[in-house]
């Protein structure tokens, strides 16, 4: 199901950006940036499928993050095509509905983020006594090695007990 998914997508990317980089050289830099938020959209909408298909829990701030970066990268891409087929036209209408759009993305992310994350810190695990009572010498004898050994790299002199 893998394969076929990302093989569907890829084709589907591909198709955009040839699509609308037909006119040449002309607007590369628009047809490389709509085809690079075509691919993080897709990117996106595949890791969300994948969760819901494998039945995996997103907590709610990342499916928010998640949901507003797929959104500000279709509004770059609808930027991106009305940019290059009516820049003259509607330029000035554009950039406050381009603004408005990535406002309201920031307004999913401020959502997102609004509580506290819970940070988990789980109690260490001990071991007994006995294990460290054979482990602790173990250690000790590696440290005078690896002395021994920086010792002879830096050619300095052991310290005398």
């Amino acid at each position: 199901m893998t394969s076929r998914t990302l093989i569907v997508c890829g084709a589907l990317v591909l198709g955009a950006a040839l699509y609308f980089g037909r006119n040449g050289y002309r607007s590369a830099a628009l047809t490389l940036e709509i085809g690079l938020e075509s691919f993080i959209a897709t990117w996106i909408v595949g890791l969300f499928w994948f969760a819901r298909y494998y039945e995996v829990q997103i907590p709610t701030a990342t499916g928010l993050l998640g949901l507003g970066l797929g959104l500000n990268s279709c509004f770059k891409i609808l930027n991106d095509v009305v940019v290059e087929r009516f820049a003259r036209s509607y330029q000035t209408a554009w950039n406050h509905a381009s603004s408005a759009g990535f406002i309201a993305v920031l307004a999913i992310w401020i959502w997102g983020l609004r509580k506290r994350a819970a940070a988990r810190v789980s109690e260490p695990e001990l071991r007994t006594a006995k294990v460290y009572q054979t482990l602790i010498p173990q250690v000790n004898r590696r440290l005078v090695e690896l002395n021994e050994q920086l010792s002879q790299l830096w050619h300095t002199e052991l310290p005398r007990p």
